[in-house]
C-alpha cells in the first residue's frame, strides 16, 4: 500500500512538519514522485491545454519586443520594465537570441511569478502575473 499524499503534495498529515528519515525513504521507494517531479506537474504551464494556449498566444501577443543578443542581467531588467505597465494576464512575445536565455528566462519566471507560456528559442511568450 502506497503512502498517503495530501492535495498539497507534502505527504504530511495536517500539523506535521516532518516525515522522519525512514518514512520519507519508504515513501520514495514505493514509487512516489520526488518533490521536484511533483512541482513540475503542478506548474500550470506544463499541462497540454496551457501549452496549446501558449502556442496561440505566441501568434497573437498583446505586445512584442526584440531583445536581440542582450545578456541575462540587462535582459531580465528590461523584461521587468516592459511587463510592469501591462495588465495581469496580458502577453509579451520576446525574441531573445542570448545563448543563456533558455535557462535564464524560465528561472526568472519562477522567481518573479510571471508565466512563460511558450518557448521555442529564440521566441519566448510571457503572461504577466496577477498583482
Amino acid at each position: 500500500m502506497g503512502a498517503l499524499t495530501l492535495c498539497d503534495g507534502t505527504g504530511l498529515a495536517p500539523g506535521k512538519t516532518s516525515l522522519g528519515g525512514n518514512r520519507r525513504k519508504r515513501q520514495l521507494d514505493m514509487g512516489q514522485h520526488t518533490d521536484r517531479t511533483r512541482s513540475q506537474h503542478r506548474h500550470a504551464d506544463n499541462d497540454p491545454t496551457s501549452r496549446a494556449l501558449g502556442e496561440l498566444e505566441s501568434m497573437y501577443p498583446d505586445s512584442e519586443w526584440d531583445a536581440g543578443d542582450m545578456g541575462c542581467g540587462e535582459l531580465v531588467l528590461e523584461l521587468r520594465m516592459r511587463l510592469k505597465p501591462m495588465r495581469p494576464g496580458q502577453t509579451l512575445k520576446v525574441t531573445a537570441r542570448d545563448p543563456g536565455a533558455p535557462e535564464d528566462l524560465p528561472a526568472w519566471c519562477r522567481l518573479t511569478g510571471h508565466h512563460l507560456t511558450y518557448v521555442d528559442h529564440p521566441i519566448y511568450v510571457f503572461r504577466r502575473k496577477e498583482d
